[in-house]
């Protein structure tokens, strides 16, 4: 193959979160000896990413497209895949690839895809219908799904065939995530005050989908038996401020440390004793994949992708949504059980390191593109 296949990649989110690390993953590992790719997203969002742009020197260009009406910036977009004539659109969510797909096609690509990342539970009312979904899904000529909950939820729900959809698990860098690395622990819990005590945290964005006011609930019942422990969270968001009056009416805001934003995230769970996920929906989320790389149990509740990352009461536990007095007694156990959240560790990390590498995650997804080419 003499001739490098340029894919177009598509976000159009103004956040960091799994999406974007999902892609960003993706972008280092892929094979530039085969593959050009370009990004293309909101000017936000490169903000939030530069630095790992610059790394991965890759080509990107800032656009954002809100809605159909918008005419320049619609101009905008096809006007450039014209002038780049990728070989590929790769959008990622179905609020880019309704825009990226579409436009795509106008302008004579080839190949459309679009990556489902998350069952949408929070849509309700003509929203939860789906029909737009179908509408333009005929300019969608594949769907890679991140996890088989997903690939349901597409072919369930949104009834897309089942035919265009190939699940591609997320993977993550198992060096990055590496717990033989030596990290500087000791001077994380002294910076965030955690001492030797007991350390549980939760990682992710500060919304509704994550969880976070079932931690805090569980966490005072923990505190009831284990005053001394810690509950870390890490991330920012649109709750913060609802969170912290949540930590204050419960007493407990003495051992709640909101952490912000961390970038060092292996950092974070080598510090930690426990992570825990108790999301209300999920597509395949990477946090508790990261936490069993690093050795570390894990508590995930059984939504969508989350039990297919963390084999029940072999390399964490999962346990039911919403459900604080189950939550509280999943802590206690780990921290009660030692040599048990140490087994479930080991078992973890075993368990990623045969499923959700970041090799295989790129070699499935370049293989993928490949086939939908004609190449060989």
């Amino acid at each position: 193959m003499s001739k490098k296949i340029k894919i177009v990649y598509f976000l159009n989110t103004e956040v960091r979160g799994g999406a974007e690390e999902h892609l960003l993953n993706l972008l280092k590992y892929l094979d530039r000896g085969k593959f050009a790719p370009v990004l293309v997203c909101p000017p936000k969002l490169i903000e939030l990413l530069n630095d790992d742009l610059g790394s991965l020197k890759i080509r990107f260009k800032g656009i954002k497209l809100k809605r159909w009406r918008d005419f320049s910036k619609i101009r905008e977009f096809t006007n450039f895949l014209k002038e780049e004539k990728p070989d590929i659109v790769h959008s990622h969510m179905f609020y880019a690839s309704m825009f990226g797909s579409t436009l795509a096609k106008r302008a004579g690509v080839a190949v459309t895809i679009e990556t489902a990342h998350i069952h949408e539970r929070w849509r309700k009312g003509v929203k939860a219908w789906y029909a737009i979904d179908r509408f333009f899904s005929r300019f969608v000529d594949k769907y890679i799904a991140v996890s088989q909950a997903v690939e349901d939820y597409l072919s369930t729900d949104k009834k897309i065939e089942p035919g265009k959809i190939k699940v591609i698990h997320n993977g993550i860098d198992l060096e990055k995530f590496n717990p033989d690395r030596n990290y500087d622990s000791n001077n994380f819990r002294k910076i965030f005050s955690l001492g030797d005590y007991p350390v549980i945290t939760i990682i992710g964005r500060l919304n509704f989908q994550k969880g976070h006011i079932y931690f805090l609930q569980a966490a005072a019942q923990v505190l009831e038996e284990i005053p001394v422990a810690k509950f870390l969270i890490v991330g920012k968001g649109e709750l913060e401020e609802e969170l912290k009056n949540k930590a204050k009416e419960l007493k407990i805001e003495k051992n709640v440390i909101f952490a912000g934003f961390q970038k060092n995230i292996p950092l974070v769970i080598a510090s930690s004793d426990i992570v825990v996920l108790p999301s209300l929906f999920e597509g395949l989320p990477l946090v508790p994949i990261e936490a069993q790389a690093m050795v570390k149990p894990v508590i995930v509740t059984d939504v969508d992708g989350s039990p297919e990352v963390v084999k029940n009461r072999e390399s964490g536990m999962v346990i039911p949504p919403r459900n604080i007095k189950v939550l509280s007694q999943a802590m206690l156990y780990l921290l009660k059980n030692e040599n048990i959240a140490k087994e479930y560790g080991e078992a973890g990390r075993k368990f990623v390191k045969t499923n959700f590498s970041i090799e295989k995650q790129v070699q499935l997804t370049q293989e993928f593109y490949l086939n939908l080419l004609n190449y060989d």
